[in-house]
């Protein structure tokens, strides 16, 4: 069997193989509360609704004046 004539580096064999992968984008959903566009399984960031439920309070900032 042949074998290569020098070892590869870690860094040469991972350049080599993110040439070729192309990044999914991740799964969004619509918040049933307020409607807006959230992450698929996690809390929406303008409620904080999960599982039908409001589970994660959410701090409002008030803009400085």
């Amino acid at each position: 069997m042949a074998h290569p004539k020098q070892k590869l580096s870690k860094a040469r064999t991972a350049k080599r193989r993110s040439a070729n992968r192309v990044a999914e984008a991740s799964t969004t959903n619509n918040c049933f509360e307020c409607g807006t566009v959230k992450r698929a399984h996690f809390a929406c960031t303008k409620c904080g609704a999960y599982d039908k439920k409001r589970r994660v309070t959410v701090k409002v900032e008030k803009p400085a004046e």
